[in-house]
């Protein structure tokens, strides 16, 4: 019987902004123009919302019904609410994410911090045959010196 297997996410940085209840219209637009900029740009929504026409693989636009930003991804159309952070993954991808989400799965990476070192277990294997050596040299200068 096939049974799950836990993974654990790996450490990426990616680049996020929070669409917070209280931004102000130009901060908010900072917001909408760095999805702009970075995928297929702005689209017609109305058309896309009704089925008019597809959805486009990437891009941005504001819901006429209710004024919220929609982001258009290869899986569908995902609205940004207010406290969400908007992502942008590590291929470049940008959808919404809920603060609850967002504050389980990710950490700020500070401005002099950068992205996780890993050690390797041929790092360990050499950092243990270094210690390996040092301990036998003081080993031995221990029963050298009589003690």
């Amino acid at each position: 019987m096939a049974s799950p297997q836990t993974y654990r996410k790996k450490p990426v940085a990616i680049e996020a902004m929070h669409f917070r209840a209280d931004l102000t219209a130009p901060e908010a637009m900072d917001i909408y123009h760095w999805v702009e900029r970075n995928t297929l740009g702005s689209f017609e929504p109305l058309d896309v919302i009704e089925g008019r026409k597809p959805y486009p693989e990437s891009g941005v636009s504001i819901d006429p019904r209710d004024g919220r930003m929609i982001i258009s991804t290869l899986e569908g159309l995902h609205w940004v609410d207010l406290d969400d952070r908007v992502l942008r993954g590590v291929q470049g991808e940008f959808y919404p994410c809920k603060p609850e989400i967002f504050e389980a799965t990710y950490e700020a990476v500070g401005a002099t911090q950068d992205t996780p070192t890993f050690i390797t277990v041929g790092d360990v294997a050499k950092a243990a045959a270094a210690l390996t050596r040092t301990l036998d040299r003081q080993n031995l200068m221990h029963r050298m010196s009589g003690f």
